[in-house]
């Protein structure tokens, strides 16, 4: 069974966008000549064919992550944590670099911290903003995304 690609909709909230879109798509409908396809079929074939390359080309696939809050500041906090590790791996008897990787340790879980904290509030404000205009939908996404939390990955077993 093919896949369903999803593509980020959420840019068609910009009006520069849909105009693109709009335009490219009756470009293309415009430049198919459907009168000489004589299978239904193969004419929903191609109006589908038209309808995902403009979709792909314009407003490109939804890219999903599962830490949507972990940013450029995590990495970099993270990737000095590592190194301060190495350094005391190399030399476990110095104390003064065990000190330096405990700091950076501490230092990086208040980032990561602070981080999802300020994402969650952002959200929740979003999720507000949803409800005063009645925007449903985004609203009970919003709702379940903060109400899921963590989910353990699971591992199937073949006998």
């Amino acid at each position: 069974m093919e896949q369903l690609t999803r593509y980020d909709v959420t840019k068609l909230d910009d009006p520069k966008c849909v105009n693109t879109f709009r335009h490219k798509i009756r470009h293309d409908f415009n430049n198919c000549d459907f009168n000489s396809i004589v299978s239904v079929d193969e004419r929903w074939n191609k109006a589908k064919d038209i309808i995902n390359k403009t979709s792909d080309a314009v407003i490109g696939k939804q890219k999903k992550s599962k830490k949507p809050w972990f940013n450029d500041t995590c990495r970099i906090a993270l990737k000095r944590k590592k190194e301060s590790r190495i350094q005391w791996l190399s030399d476990t008897d110095n104390v003064e670099k065990e000190n330096n990787y405990i700091i950076c340790k501490k230092e990086v879980n208040n980032i990561i911290r602070y981080e999802k904290r300020r994402y969650t509030k952002t959200m929740l404000e979003e999720t507000e903003e949803y409800q005063k205009s009645n925007r449903s939908r985004q609203l009970f996404q919003n709702i379940n995304a903060l109400r899921t939390g963590f989910k353990k990955q699971e591992k199937f077993l073949k006998n």
